[in-house]
Parts: C-alpha cells; sequence; structure tokens
C-alpha cells in the first residue's frame, strides 16, 4: 500500500475490483527506491448483491417464444457469484413497462444455478409492441434489459397495406412481382393467424369497417380485369363478393367513410380519363362503380389523383394545379386551392384543415379554400400520411414522422424501411417494415 514518505500513512485506500491469482502491489516515490509486496490474491466475487442481464431478449413476433434469456448473480463490483447461497437465488422476470397491456407467459420464477438464472419459455401476449423491455428482480437490485420488439406479423412477402379493427390486424400480401397476392390477418392479443383469402391479381389496397373487409385489385391495368372485393373478417376461404369490373387502372388509395360507402380513383386504358369512383359496401356481383367525378386526364403519370374524405365531402388533387371538393353524394366540385405546383402524393384531412405531402414537403390549406402554406421539407417522398385531431403522421422514405400541427415541429418516431403501410387508431401506431426483404414485419408503436 501507498504511504506518504514525509508521514508513513496510508495516501490512500486502494481496491481491485477483478478476481486473480497472485497479484502484487508496488510502492515509489520520486527517487526512491520502489517496494513490492508479496503475492496474494482476490476471491472470484464477494456478497451477491445484485441481477445482470447476460443474454439479451431479441425481437420476434407476438405469441413466439422469445430466445432463452439469462440472467447473472453479481457482487458490487460484476462478479458472478458462482457459489454459497446467492449462487441459488430465485429471479422473477416481468416486463419494465405495460404500455401496450402486454403481458409475459412462461415466468415462472426461476432459481438461479451457480449463479446464473435461465428463462426458456417466455412469450410476450395479450398485445404487440416496439421499445419493450424486461426487468428482473428478486432479493437483490434489479436490472433492465436492453428494448426489443414484438412485432404484429411477420409476413413472407412484402406487406403492401395493412387495416386494424379492433384487435386484429388485416393485410395484403404481395410477391416480388408484385403479380399475386394474399390476405390475411392475425390477432394482436395471442398472435394466431390465418390466410382469409390467396391468389389476388395485383392486389393495391384494403380497407375494413370492422365487419367486412374490402380490397383493390388491379389485374395490371390489363383488359377488364379491376375490381373490388369484399370478404367477412375472419372467415377463412369465405364467401368474396366481387364488383363488376373496370377497364381501369386502380389507385392505391381506398377509403371508407363510414355510412356505407367506398371510394377509390382509376383511369382508363388510355390514360387519358381520371374517375373517382364510389360503390356501396353492400354492393352485389357484377355491381360496377359509379363514377362520382370524371375529367380528361393527359398525363398518364398524374391521372390517379390523392384524396381523403371528411364527413360527406372529398377532397381531391385534380391531376394539375388544384385541389378541389366535391359532396360524396355528387354534384358540383368546388376549387379550393390553386396554383400547386409540386403534385400531391398523399393527403389527410380535418376539420377545417387540409394536409398533403409531396416528394420533398409538406403543405396545409384551409378546408374552406384560399392560399396554401408550406409547412415542412422532407428529405424525400411523403407516401403516406394520416391525422388523427391533433397531429400528422407522415411515411417518408424509412422514417415515420410525427409533425404537431400547431407549428409543424416533428419528431421521428421510428425507422420504417421501405414500408408500404401506414395506419392509426386511438393510441397506437402501425407500419411495416421491409428492412430484411424480402420479409416484412408489421409494428406497432405508441402515437
Amino acid at each position: 500500500m501507498d504511504r506518504s514518505p514525509e508521514t508513513n500513512r496510508p495516501v490512500g485506500d486502494l481496491s481491485i475490483n477483478t478476481s486473480g491469482s497472485a497479484y502484487k502491489l508496488t510502492a515509489s516515490a520520486g527517487t526512491l527506491t520502489a517496494a513490492t509486496s508479496t503475492s496474494f490474491d482476490v476471491a472470484a466475487f464477494g456478497t451477491a448483491s445484485k441481477w445482470k442481464f447476460q443474454t439479451q431478449p431479441t425481437s420476434t413476433t407476438i405469441g413466439t417464444t422469445l430466445n432463452a434469456v439469462t440472467v447473472l448473480v453479481q457482487d458490487a463490483y460484476g462478479n458472478t457469484v458462482t457459489a454459497g447461497t446467492g449462487a441459488t437465488t430465485q429471479a422473477f422476470l416481468g416486463l419494465q413497462s405495460n404500455s401496450f397491456g402486454n403481458n409475459l407467459t412462461g415466468t415462472t420464477p426461476v432459481n438461479a444455478v451457480a449463479g446464473v438464472a435461465t428463462f426458456n419459455n417466455v412469450k410476450v401476449v395479450n398485445g404487440a409492441g416496439d421499445g419493450l423491455a424486461l426487468q428482473v428482480s428478486g432479493s437483490f437490485n434489479g436490472d433492465v434489459s436492453s428494448a426489443f420488439n414484438v412485432a404484429v406479423a411477420t409476413p413472407a412477402t412484402t406487406a403492401f397495406d395493412v387495416a386494424i379493427t379492433g384487435t386484429t390486424a388485416l393485410y395484403l400480401e404481395r410477391g416480388a412481382s408484385a403479380s399475386t397476392g394474399t390476405l390475411k390477418q392475425v390477432n394482436m392479443v395471442d398472435g394466431t393467424s390465418a390466410i382469409l383469402q390467396s391468389s389476388l391479381n395485383f392486389p393495391s389496397s384494403l380497407v375494413t369497417d370492422g365487419t367486412n373487409v374490402y380490397w383493390l385489385e388491379d389485374g395490371n391495368g390489363i383488359g377488364s380485369a379491376a375490381v373490388v372485393k369484399r370478404a367477412a373478417v375472419g372467415a377463412v376461404n369465405g364467401l368474396v363478393t366481387v364488383s363488376g369490373t373496370m377497364t381501369t387502372t386502380v389507385g392505391a388509395i381506398l377509403q371508407t367513410d363510414g355510412s356505407g360507402s367506398l371510394y377509390f380513383v382509376a383511369n382508363n386504358a388510355a390514360g387519358t380519363q381520371r374517375d373517382i369512383k364510389k360503390l356501396a359496401t353492400t354492393f352485389t356481383t357484377g355491381l360496377a362503380p359509379t363514377a362520382l367525378f370524371t375529367a380528361a386526364c393527359g398525363v398518364v403519370s398524374t391521372c390517379l389523383p390523392t384524396f381523403a374524405l371528411s364527413g360527406s365531402t372529398m377532397y381531391y388533387w385534380n391531376g394539375s394545379s388544384a385541389i378541389l371538393s366535391i359532396p360524396t353524394a355528387g354534384g358540383t366540385s368546388s376549387s379550393l386551392v390553386t396554383s400547386i405546383t409540386a403534385a400531391p402524393i398523399s393527403m389527410a384531412v380535418g376539420s377545417s384543415t387540409i394536409f398533403w405531402g409531396t416528394t420533398g414537403a409538406m403543405f396545409s390549406a384551409p378546408t374552406a379554400g384560399g392560399a396554401f402554406t408550406s409547412r415542412a421539407t422532407t428529405s424525400t417522398s411523403v407516401t403516406r400520411i394520416a391525422f388523427d385531431g391533433s397531429s400528422v403522421y407522415s411515411l417518408e422514405g424509412a422514417t415515420i414522422r410525427k409533425y404537431a400541427i400547431a407549428d409543424f415541429s416533428f419528431t421521428a418516431l421510428t425507422a420504417a424501411a421501405a414500408s408500404q403501410a401506414l395506419a392509426i387508431d386511438a393510441s397506437t401506431l402501425y407500419f411495416s417494415d421491409n428492412t430484411a426483404a424480402p420479409n416484412s414485419h408489421i409494428h406497432r408503436i405508441l402515437k
């Protein structure tokens, strides 16, 4: 131990927090001859005082068993206590937070063996969610694991669109060629899933009213192939009602007004006519959608305008330089916003404001009409947006942002690589992530 040469008193306390043998101490001061102590050993561990996660949980899907999670009994210095009564202490495992109403199964308390407690059969049930963490406790100071995600579903191919009703998530899968698709559903409580319909012909969008699910099939714009289809939620290989065929290309937007009608956009095979179509949710086989709005279209690439619904009014981009409104019951269009130079890609509407995204910005305008305002600059195209009355949520390339409508300051909520889907409910946001393409994940986060 070092001592002051003037006083021969200790100048400080020494400690060694790593076990080992044949340690030696060396004392030196200025020009004095150094002195070395005799060798001594440091025990492998001290008194058990805390838990420490050794093997962290990895991301999984709802209802799927987590990887084996191990926690260590450690002393105050981080050494594993491998013997004595502390080495066999009972460990309790739980969730650090329960924001999604999740629960764990397979968490029966485990006695450590030689300082290691192993949990082999843990599942997250009663709600998928991102950013979860485990917490270990029992006799000593606890520990919290690193964050992990429990996905709503892991589609075998790209998740092209998603719709939510209660605890059920419905989604479309499309293969690499996009020519065939599958409609699936998953119970977000226990992870049970089912294929509702298969062999879909270029599916592009879906929506649900809780009782039925509706989707578009484009047929790649070939001949009389575009249709709207309906099936009951939960009905595996159930009855499918098919609308009349359309010699059109349908867009990737299908919406319902909640009052018994569906809306979507389409153009004719030549790309010279633009329609906004309307179809009753109770449509019978072979019933053709009616045109709520029809106009000439000179540029095929802008012939599928985006739109949004609010109450009994539809707001839509005319494929040129204006946003208009039209009653959903039909009638005359009213021009609301003019001199738009960047084509809207996505749109959402509230009681008094229209929001839309372009290839590099977010804009808004009053629903009553008037000048539009540039609200934010984006680094990429805003492919999907949603509005819940207080915030705008946008899908921008590989990022989902939340914008405050007061000043349009934003928070980057999460990464969403190559996402094709964005949906919200009262408290939660759902999106797809194709990081591990061609496989996808459907995730759930709090708004």
